[in-house]
């Protein structure tokens, strides 16, 4: 089943744009519309898998179609951001950006580079929508269907491939850190796990969650009234404390470095380029994890788009890292978690209300 697309844009020469672009690959359009409003209208029956938003909709309704999105996981939708609007986005701090990827248009004027460009950025998050077909819940809504690549029909635990890393210890295995990875999904998914866990971890949380500048923060804010933890966008130079969870802010990048006395673990905020078409990158902070918690650290790689996070995940396995990903059953797209799995890099599959629950099996031992 070809991945279906909602385009909504109020200039005609963006959505020609898009158009051109996502002829390059085997997607549907099943809708346009100039406004929020007038998709959110039709959405619930259309069923998209991504829906790209122009940033700088004015209309109050925005914020309500992004929070439907956002609430209605069984639409497995993801918001993209163009147009190069961040003054836009900043503006707009009510705009709830729940599955967000930034994507930057410089030039709306359907030229044959700016298709490209265009096409350059869509194509990883294209490739990384789940494109399995969707079938009806039995309250009619639509909803994505498993594979037993996760879940086997009779729910026995879901078999792993060989993995390329000598098994951990779990009986010795002491975790310093908790790194998590996640993008499509994320805002609610997060919302769920983190309350599961104690104001007595004992452990810092670094999270890279994809999502735009202005938006992080007020991330962190949900989060943090919602969690036992506390929860905060990270600053840059402050020492890693445990007990606190780290959100990297969004357009920037995020890693563990030293302090000048060489004592202490510092977030470290850089403007390095995007890695996997990312900025924050889950793979740019996992590296940095490897580093400086070598054979310390669990590794969380959850819902979301593409591949980004694996390549850092075989770094931390390389160091005796122990590594978590969410199931297919529960992840509003399961391409970050594939991908892990058909790597070889993950220890334990687990549905998002288990993720926690592991989490302290592994501490607590």
């Amino acid at each position: 089943m070809k991945p279906r697309i909602f385009i909504i844009n109020d200039a005609i020469s963006v959505r020609a744009l898009i158009r051109e672009a996502l002829q390059a690959f085997r997607v549907e359009v099943v809708g346009t519309a100039r406004t929020a409003r007038g998709a959110l209208s039709r959405m619930g029956s259309l069923a998209p898998d991504l829906v790209i938003l122009h940033a700088g909709i004015e209309n109050a309704d925005a914020d309500e179609m992004m929070a439907a999105v956002g609430n209605r996981a069984e639409w497995a939708c993801a918001v993209l951001y163009h147009s190069g609007s961040a003054p836009a986005r900043t503006k707009r701090p009510g705009l709830r950006g729940l599955r967000t990827h930034d994507i930057e248009i410089a030039d709306p004027t359907p030229s044959a580079a700016a298709v490209e460009r265009l096409r350059a950025s869509l194509g990883p998050i294209i490739r990384g929508l789940k494109t399995a077909t969707k079938a009806a819940d039995n309250d009619g809504r639509p909803r994505q269907a498993m594979s037993t690549a996760s879940v086997n029909p009779r729910g026995r635990t879901p078999r792993l491939p060989a993995m390329p890393f000598a098994p951990v210890d779990l009986k010795s295995f002491r975790p310093e850190v908790v790194a998590i990875g996640i993008s499509t999904g994320g805002p609610h998914a997060l919302t769920s796990m983190l309350p599961g866990l104690p104001d007595d971890l004992n452990l810092p949380i670094l999270i890279v969650q994809h999502m735009p500048s202005a938006f992080t923060r007020s991330l962190a804010e949900g989060l943090d009234a919602r969690s036992a933890l506390m929860v905060k966008e990270a600053v840059q130079g402050e020492t890693i404390e445990r007990n606190i969870v780290y959100i990297a802010p969004g357009g920037r990048q995020m890693k563990v470095g030293l302090a000048p006395d060489g004592t202490r673990r510092i977030i470290v905020l850089t403007d390095d380029p995007p890695e996997n078409n990312c900025k924050p990158s889950v793979d740019y902070l996992f590296r940095s994890v490897a580093e400086h918690y070598a054979g310390q650290a669990i590794g969380v790689i959850m819902t979301g788009m593409g591949s980004d996070g694996t390549t850092g995940l075989g770094v931390m396995k390389e160091t005796g890292s122990v590594v978590i990903a969410q199931d297919e059953a529960s992840s509003v797209v399961f391409g970050m978690p594939r991908e892990a799995i058909e790597r070889g890099v993950v220890d334990i599959i687990a549905p998002l209300d288990r993720i926690a629950t592991e989490i302290l099996r592994i501490t607590r031992r």
